[in-house]
C-alpha cells in the first residue's frame, strides 16, 4: 500500500539542501494527492509549510483520483486550486504579515530540530505556483484518456507559459481525439450542475457500505474497514482520533 510522504521528510530535506547553499537547485515539489489507499494531504500545511523555507517553490499535486474533490466541500478544502487561492488572499493579510515578523522574531537562531517541530509562516511575499494534474476519466465523466492540468501559478505568464505549452505540445499529439476534448467539457457541465449532489451519494453510499460490513455478522468475518488508525501512523495524527467515530478530548 502507498502512504504520503510525511511532511516532516520534506521540510528535513529542504533544510539540509538550504544548509548546503543548494536550495536553489529545487525548483517544484511532485506530490500525490490523493493516493491509491485513499490518504489525502493537507494541501495548504504542506504548501505554507515548504514556502516558509523555499519562497517561490512550484508545487505540482497529482490528483489522478481527486478530480472529484471540488465538488464537495470537505473534499474541497484538500484540493490543490482551492488551496492556492486561499494562499493568495491569506499571504495579503496585515494579520499574516505580523504573525510571520512575530515568528521569525522567535526563531532568529533555531536550528533545524525546532524548524522541523515547528508549523513554519510562509513570508508574506512567497509565490502562489500551484499545478494539479486530473485523470477526469477516472472519476468524472470523460472518454477514456480524457484528463485535465489546472494553472494557478502567480509566475505563469511570460516564460513559463511559452515554455508550458512547449512541454506540453512535445509529450501530446498535435491531431487531438475531439471527441475526448467534448466528453471533457460535457463532463464539466455535468459537475457544474449536479456535481455536488453527486459526490454527496456517493459519501452516504460509502458510509451505509461502511456501517453494514462493520455490523453485519457474516461480511464481518471476511471484510474488515480500515480506520484511521490502520492507515495512519500515530505518530502522524496530531489529533489522536483512530477511528471516524471516535470522540478525543483534545480533538
Amino acid at each position: 500500500m502507498y502512504g504520503a510522504v510525511p511532511l516532516s521528510e520534506i521540510k528535513e530535506k529542504l533544510l539540509a539542501l538550504k544548509a548546503e547553499g543548494k536550495l536553489d537547485r529545487v525548483r517544484m515539489l511532485l506530490l500525490t494527492n490523493c493516493t491509491f489507499d485513499g490518504i489525502v494531504y493537507n494541501v495548504e500545511r504542506v504548501m505554507e509549510e515548504c514556502l516558509a523555507i523555499k519562497r517561490d517553490l512550484v508545487f505540482l499535486w497529482d490528483e489522478a483520483w481527486f478530480a472529484f474533490a471540488r465538488f464537495g466541500p470537505t473534499y474541497r478544502q484538500r484540493t490543490a486550486m482551492n488551496t492556492a487561492n486561499v494562499l493568495r488572499d491569506k499571504l495579503r493579510m496585515p494579520e499574516h504579515r505580523s504573525a510571520y515578523e512575530a515568528q521569525q522574531a522567535e526563531l532568529e537562531d533555531a536550528d533545524d530540530e525546532t524548524l522541523l517541530k515547528t508549523r513554519l509562516i510562509p513570508p508574506p511575499n512567497a509565490r502562489v505556483r500551484a499545478y494539479a494534474t486530473q485523470s477526469t476519466h477516472k472519476t468524472l465523466t470523460s472518454l477514456r484518456q480524457g484528463s485535465m492540468i489546472h494553472v494557478n501559478d502567480q509566475d505563469f505568464k511570460g516564460e513559463v507559459e511559452q515554455a508550458f505549452h512547449e512541454a506540453y505540445m512535445t509529450h501530446t499529439s498535435t491531431s487531438p481525439n475531439y471527441q475526448i476534448i467534448a466528453s471533457l467539457d460535457v463532463g464539466r457541465r455535468q459537475v457544474e450542475l449536479e456535481g455536488f449532489e453527486f459526490v454527496q451519494r456517493q459519501v452516504e453510499a460509502a458510509m451505509g457500505m461502511r456501517r453494514a460490513i462493520s455490523t453485519h455478522p457474516l461480511l464481518q468475518k471476511y471484510f474488515k474497514v480500515l480506520t484511521a488508525g490502520d492507515m495512519i501512523p500515530e505518530a502522524y495524527r496530531e489529533s489522536g482520533v483512530s477511528r471516524a467515530d471516535s470522540h478525543h478530548s483534545g480533538s
